[in-house]
């Protein structure tokens, strides 16, 4: 048995996934891109505070998709540093065809773990011509069932050639929260404040009287009878715990 005294935790944790196109007509766009993605982890780190801050890149071309290995041993990056290594190392490769955007998402779906407590956003972020595959809605309903912030970034000049359809993908993404923006010089500003603007609110941090004494516990989701949630992995969910 253990009690517990809540506090707010002062920030929400920002899990943030970049699906990168890496193949394409728009190098010098890519390039500005990575830079863009390695400032705003640079950025939202110092609003949010070092280790309330995952970053992941998935990177696809024509040939498939990959993740931008981390450092520290996992997809997930924690340090602007890391990141910025891994970005500077990533190579464009120049074509004339359509680069499927579906094998990024694929793997998002099926290699990537948020954590429960995080407010949790994916941005596609485009540098040249490129097919969303099949599956792109139930893709995006997805998100929006799972409360992940789903948004697009075209490159400016392009958009869906169909515009009904380019016009249901908006709607789509809308769904989730998120936002079509055409990318540009100020678009890493337009993103920062998207996710500042939709971070949920804080959850609760705890310090916990157990019988060894004081015990900081982090919750790894709300205080539920029914989530099942047990932060510190013994026989006791986390209610049973407090109650």
């Amino acid at each position: 048995m253990m009690f517990a005294a809540k506090k707010a935790v002062d920030k929400t944790p920002l899990d943030v996934v970049f699906l990168l196109q890496s193949s394409g007509q728009l190098e010098n766009t890519f390039i500005n891109q990575k830079t863009m993605i390695y400032e705003l982890m640079v950025d939202l780190i110092a609003e949010y505070g070092r280790g309330n801050v995952r970053f992941a890149v998935i990177a696809y071309n024509r040939s498939g998709a990959e993740f931008l290995p981390s450092t520290e041993g996992d997809i997930w990056f924690t340090t602007a540093y890391g990141l910025r290594q891994e970005l500077n190392d990533l190579v464009y490769g120049y074509t004339s065809f359509q680069t499927d955007r579906s094998n990024a998402f694929q793997k998002l779906q099926s290699e990537v773990q948020f954590k429960e407590n995080a407010s949790k956003f994916i941005f596609q972020v485009m540098n040249g011509s490129s097919t969303a595959g099949n599956t792109y809605f139930d893709q995006i309903n997805t998100c929006a069932r799972l409360g992940i912030n789903y948004s697009e970034l075209m490159p400016e000049g392009y958009y869906y050639a169909n515009s009904s359809y380019g016009q249901q993908v908006a709607d789509a993404i809308a769904s989730t929260n998120g936002i079509n923006l055409t990318y540009g010089s100020g678009t890493q500003y337009e993103v920062f404040m998207h996710i500042y603007n939709n971070a949920v609110p804080p959850q609760m941090e705890f310090n916990a009287i157990v019988p060894t004494g004081w015990k900081h516990i982090v919750l790894d989701g709300i205080l539920d009878p029914d989530n099942g949630v047990n932060s510190d992995t013994d026989e006791l969910t986390d209610w049973e715990e407090v109650n």
